[in-house]
């Protein structure tokens, strides 16, 4: 409790906002959930908040012994239609599962009842989680926060004369997390298109990671041939940076100006911290060069991480709209493990500032692994929370 206190102040100190929309919110239903008719239905129809991508079976009405009594569904846009044949008096279940243009997974059921003195059923919804889908968005922000961040380490941390071996050692680790983020970028679009029971080019997730494979085999390409970074590579690097907000949550978002802006901010801070444990993990010289490397990331290790707490706090807010709302459900539990997470990684880091000026190989390494395998556990969280709803 003292832990989820903490994390409601500091959402508090950053104010409040506007509702984000609903993934595929249900705005209406016919016939109306939990209602009692006279007569039997001639269709099932749901209309939702934005359009959506849903197969044959995305409405399956069912009686009480769980037969179905309804045919295909048809999608016009944000309506599924199924028709129904004659229905006799008894209690009728309806399960939906559809598919946002964000690449969320929605599902959801109600009950109605046929005749009088029958009371509608209450069955309970399937589960909209989609384990395969949050590992694939772990491991593409994992891959873009090494690629990234190893960049920004070579410019703002390395010196002039450790550069050229920097740049060197560093070729394999970008062109891996090249090949890692297309892989793992094209399994995201299957995995949609498996969810969707159709073509994930009809979301807006499904598009946009058809571009980041794209963007990312280009940049494996480019570092192939290349000695070191070029404009090109960083280019890439940048569009591939706008996956996030450009798929997610920020991008349906109204007005989306706020949280594309705090999406950019957090996954730029991400990469940087990122990038630079790598960097100093496998790739830093040794002695004074490693003084010097250290002292020169920890000023900008020290931004990115008030970078973090603050706009993955602020997204929070954002997208929940209040700072309560923001802690509730599965959202905020998996909220509040990420900056307790994060906070772990504060401590681990300023416990590494003590000794900025006569860096210890040995410590550092230590210490930079502990910090990766909690690095890559927030990962996890954040690839989880791009596929959970508020509330």
């Amino acid at each position: 409790m003292p832990f989820r206190l903490a994390v409601l102040t500091v959402l508090l100190a950053l104010g409040t906002a506007a509702p984000a929309e609903a993934h595929a919110e249900l705005l209406r239903a016919h016939p109306a959930p939990e209602s009692r008719l006279a007569r039997s239905p001639g269709h099932v129809a749901l209309r939702f908040g934005e359009s959506v991508v849903a197969g044959r079976r995305a409405v399956v009405v069912s009686d009480e012994r769980g037969r179905r009594v309804g045919g295909a569904t048809r999608r016009h846009a944000s309506l599924l239609l199924v028709s129904l044949r004659h229905l006799p008096r008894g209690r009728y279940a309806v399960y939906w599962r559809v598919v946002s243009d964000d690449g969320h997974v929605e599902t959801g059921a109600f009950g109605f009842a046929v005749g009088r003195g029958v009371a509608p059923a209450a069955p309970r919804a399937a589960s909209s989680a989609d384990p395969p889908l949050a590992a694939a968005r772990a491991v593409q922000f994992g891959a873009l926060g090494l690629a990234a961040g190893l960049l920004v380490f070579w410019v703002a941390a390395v010196g002039r004369e450790s550069r050229p071996r920097f740049a060197a050692r560093a070729r394999p680790l970008v062109a891996g997390a090249a090949a890692v983020g297309a892989a793992s970028a094209a399994a995201g679009v299957a995995l949609e298109a498996r969810a969707a029971g159709g073509s994930a080019l009809e979301t807006r997730f499904g598009w946009t990671w058809v571009g980041a494979a794209v963007a990312w085999s280009a940049l494996g390409a480019l570092t192939v041939r290349r000695r070191g970074p070029g404009l090109a590579a960083a280019a890439l690097l940048v569009l591939l940076a706008a996956l996030p907000a450009a798929s997610g949550h920020a991008a349906g978002h109204h007005p989306p100006a706020p949280l594309v802006a705090l999406n950019l901010l957090h996954v730029g801070a991400m990469s940087v911290w990122t990038g630079g444990l790598a960097g100093l993990l496998v790739l830093a010289p040794r002695g004074d060069a490693l003084a010097e490397t250290v002292r020169r990331f920890s000023p900008l290790a020290l931004a990115a991480v008030a970078a973090l707490i603050a706009t993955g706090a602020g997204q929070a807010v954002v997208e929940a709209g209040t700072p309560a709302a923001a802690l509730d459900g599965s959202f905020g539990t998996l909220v509040a493990a990420k900056l307790a997470l994060v906070g772990v990684l504060i401590a681990l880091g300023a416990a590494g500032r003590r000794h900025r000026s006569r860096p210890r190989w040995r410590a550092l390494r230590r210490t930079a692994r502990l910090e990766v395998a909690l690095l890559a556990a927030a990962l996890v969280l954040t690839g989880l929370l791009a596929g959970t709803a508020p509330g």
